[in-house]
């Protein structure tokens, strides 16, 4: 179970998934992207094979004509059919138009590998792992998770960059968040899936067992 996704990550940094040296996660890209509306086609891909998947951010551009811009993945089509959107509140609204262009570069850019690792161990240290059908309030969690991701990420991104002070920064910034909201929530369980909580687990707890 992951606890959060690429769009939550770009709510609070864009310009991961699409400035040099940061945007390098590409798990895949072409040219010729066309975009109508809530529609984005590319003949040249096949985003069902490429593990595309509906929360992921597109990235696309063209130089010459002064396009760039992200947009949320809300569904995968067949071959190369995405429906996108402006990057949206929640899942719940629907699509948003992005607009028309044609002759787009694209990247779809994902950090899913590292927010599947920071995920399990968030749901390991709170001994959630097999419990995570319970877990009734997810939202706590998944800022917890995206705090966390964007300060691996920053420090990945400074120790790479021998101009690293901005990185670095932002790095323990967001540790800092990630500390401070980590310390703030409660975990609430549905143990007997009635919709009612039946136990919680805070998150400044601490769980020891007996050697």
């Amino acid at each position: 179970m992951i606890l959060c996704n690429d769009v939550d990550l770009f709510k609070w940094e864009p310009k991961l998934f699409s400035t040099s040296g940061l945007a390098e996660r590409y798990i895949c890209r072409g040219s010729g992207g066309v975009i109508s509306g809530t529609e984005f086609n590319a003949s040249d891909n096949i985003f069902l094979l490429s593990g595309v998947e509906p929360g992921g951010v597109l990235y696309v551009w063209n130089t010459l004509a002064g396009v760039s811009l992200c947009c949320e993945i809300v569904s995968i089509g067949l071959g190369g059919n995405l429906v996108i959107s402006i990057v949206r509140a929640d899942d719940s609204c629907g699509a948003v138009p992005v607009g028309s262009f044609t002759n787009l570069e694209y990247a779809v850019v994902s950090y899913t590998p590292l927010i599947e690792e920071v995920s399990y161990s968030l749901l390991a240290k709170y001994g959630l792992i097999g419990r995570e059908s319970e877990i009734s309030n997810i939202r706590q969690l998944r800022q917890s998770c995206v705090f966390a991701v964007l300060s691996a990420c920053y420090a990945g991104a400074a120790m790479a960059d021998e101009q690293s002070e901005l990185y670095w920064s932002k790095s323990h910034y967001y540790r800092k968040l990630f500390d401070e909201a980590r310390c703030g929530f409660e975990v609430l369980l549905d143990v007997n899936g009635d919709d009612q909580p039946d136990e919680s687990i805070a998150g400044n707890s601490i769980i020891m067992e007996r050697m």
